[in-house]
């Protein structure tokens, strides 16, 4: 069944299905585009450019993905980022659009779950960050096998509780938290995790322009990435609205082609202008056949804005 957030999204790119079905990972980012290179940003920072589509087509992908995977980072510095009055709410969209996946635990709970990576978990954590505390996210926190030994140790102490298993029990009853530790802390392994321990699919990847960098583009073969949107702005922007660099043109364009554009759509204070796209991934065979040379100027002619 079609939903609301659906149909709107359908307005900006047509029929959705198709792409979106295949999928079992995708990512989404807003980016500066200049020079052929593509920069985070920074959304969070006053006057920073926004787009009230390029939102709602992130919520969208977010409705229909089964996880969002993220950084501890990111959890603590976007106090936006799991707004649900900012994200649904603002946008017209149901909370039972969003929160669709049914919690064994927290019966008559629909939930949506939320892998979040971090190397340190400190004492009371929960009380830092509003995702934490609300029971509709079903938080999956993956760290070193160590550091949740470590932290649970701690947070037993303080809590005067003998048994540590209970603090897992308590943390889970509480804020709705499970925390996994695993050998190695990698996007790739907790994405490997989340598809075969909990059968999600899609996932969609919510870290950050460095990690994408690192761990996705700049490791073509380890990329799980199927499904790119990129909600690109050109035009006037200050430089503290601006992250590190997301990628180069031509690093996108060899692993991935231009399946949709949207029209063009005025900045809302007119000093720039959106163009929001959907890429896929290329197979072995478009990376040997594609002249890229040739597709890279055929991009330019349709992303240059």
């Amino acid at each position: 069944m079609q939903t609301s957030i659906q149909s709107k999204a359908e307005e900006i790119f047509g029929n959705l299905d198709s792409i979106v079905d295949k999928v079992n990972v995708f990512h989404s980012h807003a980016v500066f585009f200049k020079d052929k290179e593509f920069t985070q940003i920074l959304t969070d920072q006053p006057g920073a450019p926004k787009n009230k589509l390029d939102l709602l087509f992130f919520n969208f992908l977010r409705t229909r993905a089964q996880c969002l995977i993220t950084s501890g980072k990111i959890v603590r510095d976007d106090p936006y980022l799991y707004n649900i009055d900012f994200h649904l709410n603002g946008n017209g969209i149901k909370d039972c659009e969003f929160f669709q996946y049914s919690d064994e635990f927290h019966r008559q709970l629909y939930t949506k779950p939320v892998a979040i990576l971090t190397r340190t978990i400190s004492l009371n954590f929960f009380q830092y960050a509003s995702v934490y505390k609300d029971l509709r996210f079903l938080k999956f926190i993956f760290t070193e096998d160590q550091t949740a030994q470590d932290y649970f140790q701690s947070q037993a102490i303080h809590w005067n509780i003998e048994d540590q298993e209970l603090v897992k029990i308590k943390i889970r009853e509480e804020y709705n938290i499970q925390i996994i530790g695993i050998k190695e802390v990698t996007i790739h392994k907790v994405i490997q995790y989340l598809k075969e321990q909990k059968t999600f699919q899609p996932i969609l990847s919510e870290v950050g322009e460095s990690t994408f960098r690192t761990s996705y583009i700049e490791i073509p073969s380890d990329n799980p990435v199927e499904l790119l949107y990129l909600g690109i702005y050109q035009g006037e922007i200050e430089d503290h609205q601006q992250g590190t660099k997301f990628a180069s043109l031509d690093e996108i364009i060899s692993q991935y082609k231009l399946e949709q554009k949207s029209t063009i759509h005025e900045q809302e204070n007119g000093k720039g202008k959106w163009l929001l796209t959907l890429w896929t991934k290329r197979t072995i065979e478009d990376q040997l056949t594609e002249n890229l040379e040739s597709y890279r100027q055929e991009i330019l002619d349709s992303i240059c804005i």
